[in-house]
C-alpha cells in the first residue's frame, strides 16, 4: 500500500492514464496496518485506486497534487484525531469538497460521530465491517 508523507500526496505515482482518470481513488487513514492492510485488499478488490495515511497530521499535511475521489478515516487515532482531520480536510478549499467517510468503532461515543458530522464528515460506519454494506456506502458517497 503506497503511504504518503508530509511532503506529498501523489496517487498513482504522478499524471494519471486515461484509465486511471475513470478509476475512482481512495485515501484511507488509520494509525493500525491491519486495518489498512484489510481496506485496501477490500477497496481493490472492488477496482478502486488506494493510497493510505499512517495519521491524520500526515493526511492534513500532505500537498493533494492529484486529490483523491474519497476519504476514509479512523476517528480514533493517536495525536490528532479524525474529528480534527475532518475538519481541516474541509476549511482546505483544495480537499473541501471531497467526501470523507468516518470509520468508528464500539468505543466511540454518539457525541464522537455527531462532532465528525458537525466537521463535515459525509458519512459514518461502525465496526466491525460488513463488506457489502461499506461497498454500499462507498458507491453511495462516490456516486456510482
Amino acid at each position: 500500500m503506497a503511504k504518503i508523507n508530509r511532503a506529498s500526496l501523489r496517487l498513482a505515482g504522478g499524471k494519471r492514464s486515461n484509465e486511471d482518470r475513470k478509476r475512482k481513488r481512495i485515501l484511507v487513514v488509520d494509525d493500525l496496518p491491519s486495518n489498512l492492510k484489510l481496506m485496501r485488499v477490500l477497496l481493490s478488490s472492488e477496482g478502486y485506486g488506494v493510497s493510505s495515511a499512517v495519521d491524520a497530521e500526515d493526511a492534513l499535511l500532505a500537498r493533494i497534487d492529484d486529490a483523491p475521489d474519497l476519504i476514509i478515516t479512523d476517528l480514533h487515532m493517536p495525536g490528532m484525531g479524525g474529528v480534527a482531520l475532518i475538519r481541516g480536510l474541509k476549511l482546505n478549499k483544495s480537499t473541501s469538497h471531497i467526501p470523507i467517510l468516518a470509520i468508528t468503532s464500539t468505543d466511540t461515543t454518539d457525541e464522537e460521530a455527531k462532532l465528525a458530522k458537525l466537521a463535515g464528515c459525509d458519512g459514518t460506519y461502525m465496526k466491525p465491517i460488513n463488506t457489502r454494506t461499506l461497498k454500499n456506502i462507498i458507491s453511495r458517497l462516490l456516486n456510482e
